[in-house]
């Protein structure tokens, strides 16, 4: 009776996570933590904490923070490497948070990126970060 509840938790969590990306990173990253707590393997999940933490360290201008974050990142990758946001986040993160860039990694992330076809929005905030493009 109760098998479809952790999904149906994960889902409302999901859900309210994505509600509150643009207003509220605190409440969002708890909720992605809280559906990591049920579904340690949740590629969403893992990839925007992973972003949050990002987030939250180059608004402290910590890089440790934000190499913590593009970690978070390479493991939500390496969960499902078909997702594209991953690269794009550590492709953004490498090349524009750090106080010294890694434009190597950008450059690679940016294009894994577009090879993974991402949402259209996520196109322009890499496609700079390709040499050439």
């Amino acid at each position: 009776l109760t098998g479809g509840q952790p999904l149906d938790q994960v889902t409302t969590l999901l859900a309210q996570a994505r509600s509150m990306l643009g207003s509220d990173r605190a409440g969002s990253l708890a909720a992605y933590r809280k559906v990591l707590e049920l579904e340690p393997d949740n590629v969403e999940a893992r990839t925007y904490a992973g972003w949050l933490v990002v987030l939250n360290g180059q608004q402290a201008k910590d890089d440790g923070q934000i190499g913590q974050g593009i970690s978070l990142l390479q493991a939500a990758a390496k969960v499902d490497d078909t997702f594209a946001d991953p690269h794009c986040f550590i492709a953004v993160a490498s090349a524009r948070f750090l106080s010294t860039p890694d434009h190597e990694t950008a450059a690679k992330e940016a294009q894994a990126c577009i090879d993974r076809h991402p949402p259209a929005n996520m196109v322009p905030m890499v496609q700079a970060l390709i040499p050439g493009s």
